[in-house]
């Protein structure tokens, strides 16, 4: 009973008397931003996850920094294969890598 209520408010909000789909509310409610630029972070990598202390490491990447260092060296050179190939810039294999243990890591 209470989603048919939670549904029949939405429509309550989204649709004004005349019928039309307020897109205002629709971005207010899914957080758009309505076609501004959204700013993005910058050098997240080197600037911030750089600074982590080791608890705080582990508790975004469910390994240590040391663990991590020790991968990184061992499947370094596999990274780098694809590294001048065409296409978009490729991201430093310490780049990839963290990318993907934090992926699965959450």
């Amino acid at each position: 009973m209470e989603k048919v209520v939670a549904v029949a408010e939405a429509q309550e909000l989204l649709f004004d008397d005349s019928g039309d789909f307020d897109t205002e509310i629709v971005f207010a409610i899914i957080g758009e931003s309505g076609g501004k630029p959204v700013p993005k972070v910058v050098c997240y990598m080197e600037l911030t996850v750089s600074q982590l202390d080791r608890g705080l490491f582990k508790s975004h990447f469910r390994m240590y920094r040391h663990t991590f260092d020790w991968l990184v060296s061992k499947i370094h050179h596999e990274l780098m294969d694809d590294i001048g190939s065409v296409g978009r810039p490729h991201l430093q294999p310490e780049k990839q890598l963290m990318i993907a243990i934090w992926t699965l890591a959450n």
